[in-house]
């Protein structure tokens, strides 16, 4: 049996409306996840979520990250970003990336690219690993290839593209991870392949938006797709990735 104390969630958002219903709640749920790592969209949703692990003595398990989500734009907030990876409040810089789903993402294309280069440019001088959305826009990552190989790792959250991809993905960063989550429950065709493909030591777990109790079934999904059976086996892969992407 899948229990949560022994699992790793890569990838979430603390606040979200699926997560934050009843924060009590939630506090109880935390406490059962071994560790994880939340993402934050803005200013406030950061100062936030710190000031909720710190007030239920969660800070050690969770970490935060920050960056330009680029669906809620701000480059207002960079200088606040640079002072969070100075003084150490986040463990990674993310979410960060691109995304030219609809017709208004992609009119936001040239804002995304400054957001993109100023993050580089943090993660590079605070020797931080990113952690990257990105949506149709994946020749616009690999072409900074050098700069993504000069970080400690770099994360494709919600991973949700080809095997050609992902392989093309491994042989310009290898210091390069992917992180599944709901749609491996929904059996998207792209990610099941790409996932199957991977090596295990390449492979993170995330609840993303999504409730923390999809978690178990995203680690059952995942062993049916690597065809592992044993879960302390395939646990151990995933915890030693965490550990070696966010270095905590």
């Amino acid at each position: 049996m899948l229990e949560f104390s022994s699992l790793f969630n890569a990838h979430f958002h603390l606040f979200s409306q699926k997560n934050a219903i009843n924060f009590d709640f939630l506090s109880e749920k935390l406490n059962f996840i071994k560790a994880g790592v939340s993402t934050a969209v803005n200013k406030a949703d950061f100062l936030a979520q710190e000031k909720y692990l710190m007030e239920h003595k969660l800070e050690e398990k969770i970490k935060l990250t920050f960056a330009f989500h680029p669906w809620y734009l701000n480059l207002e907030d960079s200088f606040f970003l640079e002072e969070l990876a100075k003084k150490g409040r986040i463990i990674a810089l993310g979410e960060a990336g691109f995304d030219f789903f609809t017709e208004e993402l992609k009119e936001s294309q040239k804002i995304q690219e400054e957001a993109w280069k100023i993050e580089l440019e943090l993660a590079k001088k605070f020797n931080l690993p990113i952690v990257i959305h990105c949506r149709k826009a994946f020749p616009l990552i690999l072409k900074d290839f050098p700069a993504l190989n000069q970080l400690p790792g770099v994360l494709f959250h919600g991973f949700s593209s080809s095997p050609e991809i992902m392989e093309e993905i491994v042989r310009k960063i290898p210091a390069a991870y992917f992180s599944f989550g709901r749609l491996i429950l929904n059996n998207a065709k792209k990610s099941i392949m790409s996932l199957k493909k991977l090596p295990i030591e390449k492979i993170l777990l995330e609840s993303d938006e999504d409730d923390f109790t999809f978690l178990p079934h995203i680690y059952k999904r995942a062993m049916e797709v690597k065809e592992v059976t044993d879960f302390e086996v395939f646990s151990m892969h995933i915890e030693n990735n965490f550990h070696n992407f966010y270095q905590f």
